[in-house]
């Protein structure tokens, strides 16, 4: 049962697996007495439930495993009377609406409605989904499938646990129905995902000043490696530009963005999978493997037909080569499927995958970005704009012109991979805010740089900083 139960969750959305208890107290205990009536249950069971509620209480998906058959489906607890209440209320104030969005899927994928169990079969209370909420105050408000021994003896595990997981993702409104005060808007989202709106390159163009020309030539390497890293000095705005791009390149679909951010201690086990100890009810430890970010990622993408994009933000501070193990593999070669180190089931990136880096080229990490990894990304350059600048302030009284004069004799003096990027100066109070910019986030930045030319400093110091801009 734990096995199914953990095989089943590797394959639900992630949705599912955010909003319900999937670790910790899933099992149900075996060996239960009766108080003297009759000895201990005969059967195994397994439950999810919304994090932070109990099996016993809460609205739930479930497994039986009997002596003849199987059940799965969604239930609630044995002492639910406060989350009966609220699915009761829920389904009285929208009945009409859950039978339209509910009603054709449940009862072309389930067969069992308000059922008794117990017996050599369960017993059947209604024809459908609709005859069930019709009769909700009658019977037991439960959707399931019974599968026999016969059939289960038949059955690949793979087939099993694809079954489960899709009645599942089928069944997790109901959930939401019984446990939320409000769950009809978020129930639409789950039913009819809303498709993303449409961002051409001129918007992204006009939002981020950059030539609509190279934007399409950044899009078309995008499209063609489906991995790439934007790379700059610091303040360039690498970090708004991928989001621009990320949503150009979902527009249109059902797809979404994520974004992780790496950091020197981030690892293997943080992106792909690693083991995590987990107590059961009991107290005693397991050592589940547990998805990291990417697959995750990877595993939403799949119940999606629109593109997907990941943003990885300062991509080259991590340990790469360590992050991305046998990734490596799978990367460069998409079509093609590798076994994964913690618990050896294939993987394959799925092709509406794509992954969006920034990179800081100021950060000497950017040494550890080996050409192993540079050879499967296309590695797209932003040097600093002062067109952006313009852009952003041309509705404003601020005069930028002889700011970006500075700015232009600045970087001539700094190599291009260290120069000083616009984003600093897009502030809407610029005026007001400039003095305390320069001083605190510009001056630091050209002490580290020119450590050993303290002249250079004090030659864009404040103090002669603001008499050549016109502001002494």
């Amino acid at each position: 049962m734990k096995e199914l139960l953990s095989g089943v969750v590797s394959q639900l959305p992630y949705e599912l697996v955010d909003y319900l208890e999937t670790d910790k107290y899933v099992m149900g205990k075996i060996l239960k007495n009766d108080y003297g009536q009759g000895g201990a249950w005969d059967y195994a069971w397994g439950a999810f439930y919304p994090k932070g509620g109990k099996k016993r209480t809460d609205a739930q998906l479930y497994i039986t495993l009997r002596k003849d058959y199987l059940t799965y489906g969604f239930s609630l607890g044995d002492y639910s009377s406060g989350t009966w209440k609220r699915l009761s209320e829920n389904v009285s104030n929208n009945r009409s609406k859950i039978v339209e969005l509910l009603g054709k899927k449940i009862s072309d994928n389930f067969d069992l409605y308000g059922y008794e169990s117990g017996g050599v079969e369960p017993v059947n209370r209604a024809s459908n989904f609709e005859e069930l909420v019709e009769k909700m105050e009658e019977i037991q408000f439960n959707v399931c499938n019974a599968i026999s021994k016969e059939k289960l003896q038949s059955l690949e595990k793979e087939e099993l646990v694809k079954e489960i997981s899709e009645g599942f993702e089928i069944l997790f409104p109901l959930v939401i129905l019984a446990t939320e005060e409000n769950p009809m808007e978020r129930i639409v989202l789950i039913v009819n995902p809303g498709i993303n709106p449409v961002v051409n390159l001129d918007t992204v163009s006009e939002e981020t000043g950059l030539d609509q020309l190279e934007l399409a030539t950044w899009v078309k390497a995008i499209r063609r490696k489906r991995q790439a890293v934007i790379y700059g000095p610091p303040g360039t705005g690498k970090t708004f530009v991928a989001k621009k791009l990320a949503e150009h390149i979902v527009g249109g679909g059902n797809g979404f963005i994520d974004t992780v951010r790496f950091h020197p201690s981030y690892s293997y086990e943080d992106f792909i999978m690693g083991i995590r100890p987990v107590s059961d009810e009991n107290g005693n430890l397991r050592y589940p493997a547990k998805e990291g970010r990417f697959l995750e990622f990877c595993g939403k993408a799949s119940k999606c037909e629109g593109d997907c994009v990941l943003i990885i933000d300062e991509i080259n501070r991590a340990n790469l080569s360590r992050v991305f193990g046998e990734l490596m593999y799978v990367l460069e070669y998409r079509n093609e499927t590798v076994r994964l180190a913690v618990d050896g089931k294939e993987f394959r990136i799925p092709e509406n995958v794509y992954l969006l880096g920034t990179m800081n080229t100021a950060d000497r990490t950017i040494a550890l970005v080996d050409h192993a990894l540079r050879r499967r990304f296309a590695f797209l350059k932003l040097a600093p704009k002062y067109e952006i600048m313009r852009h952003y302030h041309k509705d404003l009284e601020t005069t930028v012109e002889p700011l970006i004069s500075l700015l232009k004799r600045l970087n001539s003096h700094i190599e291009e991979h260290y120069q000083v990027g616009v984003s600093f100066f897009l502030s809407k109070n610029l005026r007001q805010e400039l003095e305390s910019i320069w001083k605190m986030e510009i001056e630091p930045y050209l002490e580290e740089y020119f450590f050993n030319q303290p002249d250079k400093v004090a030659e864009f110091r404040w103090d002669r900083v603001k008499i050549e801009i016109g502001l002494s």
